[in-house]
């Protein structure tokens, strides 16, 4: 699977979740348009990082909080093995 796949089917279920009738998912919305609430950030965050690997808090100079759907996107596939293969 693709990032932008993991990272979108991540999306939905959490959204699915917390009983949010999932939206579009274009690559410019932001993220605050979503619906989600911190703690619903906070499980899609556990989510992501146990299906990509990727322990968003560890980067070397902090954590950059993406503001839109493709920079979340972009954020994970920068990050994985062989980048550039996320989307």
């Amino acid at each position: 699977m693709k990032t932008e796949e993991v990272v979108l089917a991540t999306l939905k279920d959490v959204l699915a979740t917390s009983g949010i009738t999932s939206s579009e998912f274009r690559r410019d919305r932001p993220l605050r348009e979503l619906g989600l609430d911190s703690l619903d950030w906070g499980v899609a965050m556990i989510h992501l990082e146990r299906r990509l690997g990727v322990d968003p808090f560890a980067e070397p100079g902090g954590y950059v909080v993406p503001t839109t759907v493709g920079e979340l996107i972009d954020f994970y596939a920068r990050r994985l093995p062989g980048a550039g293969n996320g989307r």
